[in-house]
């Protein structure tokens, strides 16, 4: 049986790369058209990031014809099921390759997928990560648009972390830390109340006619008097770059 792996990683640690397919146009196969080749993220479990857990999860995979995932089954559970069911959603929308699929024994596949995070890198408040540009900017509230709830923001964004940063806000729960790249320079804030995260912020760091601008891209499924405070709350700029 033939194995084909995929790595993730998550807060702190790189993203392995996998090949995401967009709407490619569909190919060719024993005379029918099938799609083209699709490998979907798993996204990293919001508990899993808490507790700083991760772990390999070996799926034995049933495809068709063209590819496409129709069945998976945990061979090998990596001790958590939460990542057992992250490993198996992602999966089940992939279609694999023409020369993977050429490869299979009796339409199966057997795929790893290995979670695999390091340990979160506290940082003191005030770090030059922070650009000194912005620190004491404007802040912008906008809407986060596309999500209907910061756990689907948590799922599905594509994040690509560059480094973890300790909680901003001692005694509350929260994630925060920086996205790779520098055009724009973008912080992303999570912060729980319950199991799943119920605010979502992301800090955009721009210049706006010369002035240092924070543009904050905000979401909260609480109460509608508890997300109109934690919205001001938040306004008044992270500890280590309060708004003017």
């Amino acid at each position: 049986m033939m194995r084909l792996g995929t790595g993730i990683a998550l807060l702190g640690m790189l993203l392995a790369p996998l090949a995401m397919a967009t709407d490619a146009a569909s190919v060719t196969t024993e005379g029918s058209q099938c799609p083209a080749p699709v490998r979907a993220a798993p996204s990293y479990p919001a508990d899993m990031i808490e507790q700083g857990q991760g772990g390999t999860v070996l799926l034995d995979v049933a495809v068709d014809a063209c590819g496409r995932v129709m069945r998976t089954q945990v061979k090998t559970s990596s001790g958590f099921a939460s990542l057992d069911r992250a490993a198996e959603a992602a999966v089940g929308q992939w279609v694999v390759g023409i020369d993977d699929h050429a490869s299979t024994v009796g339409g199966h596949l057997e795929i790893p997928v290995v979670f695999n995070m390091e340990p979160a890198k506290k940082l003191r408040y005030g770090d030059p990560d922070w650009p000194p540009s912005h620190k004491r900017p404007r802040y912008v509230v906008e809407a986060l648009e596309g999500f209907k709830s910061p756990a689907e923001v948590l799922k599905t964004y594509h994040f690509s972390p560059e480094k973890m940063i300790a909680s901003p806000y001692p005694g509350v729960r929260s994630i925060l830390f920086r996205q790779s790249g520098d055009d724009p320079v973008e912080y992303w804030l999570f912060v729980y109340r319950k199991p799943d995260p119920t605010v979502a912020v992301r800090y955009r760091l721009v210049m706006e006619e010369g002035e240092p601008v924070v543009r904050m891209a905000f979401l909260c499924d609480s109460a509608p008097r508890t997300c109109a405070h934690d919205r001001k709350f938040l306004k008044k700029g992270l500890p280590f770059a309060r708004a003017k």
